[in-house]
């Protein structure tokens, strides 16, 4: 990796898009938060630079307060959805004299 630029459109891709997927396949029953994940996918595989994901993960964040009753396991992965998405946007607030 060294030398190689960060592309986040890809990590979020590799990293975040299988996460969304299989919360819309565990919320398949219940069709309204199926949709909210469906909507998610879509918009990050159709992501084509920063503002693109900063969209997407806006309308993610919002996902605690929608008022949906999530079964256990899937809390538990949209929390690790959250984090991840939370980090990489963190990632790309650090001016690039500081970046490693």
């Amino acid at each position: 990796m060294i030398g190689e630029r960060f592309d986040p459109q890809e990590y979020a891709r590799q990293e975040i898009l299988p996460l969304l997927s299989q919360l819309a396949e565990m919320t398949a029953q219940r069709r309204e938060q199926a949709d909210y994940f469906k909507s998610l996918v879509t918009s990050l595989r159709a992501a084509k630079d920063k503002s693109d994901l900063v969209q997407t993960f806006f309308t993610l964040s919002s996902a605690n307060v929608m008022g949906f009753d999530y079964a256990p396991k899937v809390a538990k992965l949209l929390d690790t959805v959250l984090e991840r998405a939370e980090l990489l946007s963190a990632s790309q607030t650090v001016p690039l004299a500081e970046r490693h």
